[in-house]
């Protein structure tokens, strides 16, 4: 990192400048876990605030001076993201972590930048299955770069690069044992960790437009193979439907309420009692009948699924479901 360091010079007195040399690749993290409280990375004999507005300056990595340079930009950014995630590798299965710090969030900012300019060579895998594994007891750490990603990368205009290692995110954690939990401890956060990756967390509906409907269409597989192990719960379901609600899933909200149809059950009233479930899933039908009704009538088999879950809801006496019936029958 020497040369990276002497470009530092400019900005750190030369007494900084050493410190952060010395030190940033051999410190160790500890951290006192607090649950529901910020909990701080505390990298032995570093000031986090000097690290933080030493390393604020890199622009994106295409502009490094050469390709050493760039390698010493991209080791950098590893040496900080794996002392930061350092807290989670304990296996206590501890979940009072706490949520995250002002420092973790600024480092997975970053580093959800970095992947974006990464070429497939320089391996962006190694920076985004870090915090893939922590899991759904980090689940807020997880949230914000989830949220960081698709900000970044749904406003530079979803690049090749956010395509692939969006998608290759998707099936990485299809694999990872703490996203496919079967005991119900972590169950909720659990839920919330998909939710973001996948992009359907409210959090994360402004930042989906018509033009993303091409990406969304593309990942159609991710999304089924999600929806076959997750639909059974309410609050998923409830997730999924307010997803399909938007310009971008055009492509896919036909199938989409198929799968809802068919992972949901008939009449259990616990599953359908879960707050403002019907009305959402309602109002997908509703947009579905508004918008796309020539095309369901052309698919046999999303149109059954589409009238299956009207009659569930119109049982329910759902008023846009009853409203939507009756429209329906006027129509014929």
């Amino acid at each position: 990192m020497a040369r990276t360091h002497g470009r530092l010079r400019c900005w750190l007195s030369p007494g900084d400048s050493t410190y952060v040399s010395s030190n940033i690749g051999r410190s160790k993290t500890t951290c006192r876990p607090v649950y529901g409280r910020r909990t701080s990375p505390e990298f032995t004999d570093l000031n986090l605030s000097l690290i933080q507005a030493a390393y604020s300056w890199p622009p994106t990595l295409d502009q490094a001076a050469n390709s050493e340079e760039r390698a010493e930009w991209l080791s950098l950014w590893q040496e900080i993201l794996d002392g930061t995630c350092e807290r989670f590798t304990s296996a206590d299965d501890d979940d009072s972590h706490g949520t995250p710090y002002p420092w973790d969030r600024w480092v997975f900012d970053r580093v959800a930048t970095l992947i974006l300019d990464m070429t497939i060579n320089e391996q962006p895998q190694v920076y985004w299955e870090k915090i893939l594994s922590i899991g759904p007891i980090g689940h807020y750490w997880i949230e914000d770069f989830f949220l960081s990603w698709f900000r970044r990368g749904l406003a530079a205009g979803s690049p090749q690069s956010f395509v692939c290692e969006w998608r290759r995110m998707a099936e990485r954690a299809f694999t990872l044992p703490q996203w496919n939990l079967e005991e119900r401890k972590h169950w909720y956060d659990h839920q919330r960790v998909w939710w973001y990756l996948l992009g359907i967390n409210q959090h994360l509906v402004n930042c989906w437009g018509k033009e993303q409907q091409i990406l969304i269409t593309g990942m159609k597989d991710i999304y089924e193979r999600w929806t076959n192990s997750h639909l059974e719960e309410p609050m998923n379901a409830l997730q999924f439907a307010a997803f399909l609600r938007l310009p971008a899933t055009d492509g896919i909200r036909l199938d989409g309420i198929l799968w809802l149809d068919r992972h949901s059950p008939q009449t259990d009233k616990e599953y359908w009692g879960e707050y403002n479930i019907q009305d959402i899933v309602a109002e997908l039908l509703d947009k579905c009948w508004m918008d796309q009704r020539s095309q369901l009538r052309r698919k046999a088999e999303q149109f059954a699924a589409f009238k299956n879950l009207l009659t569930r809801l119109a049982a329910f006496q759902n008023p846009l479901a009853l409203e939507l019936q009756r429209r329906i029958a006027q129509a014929q």
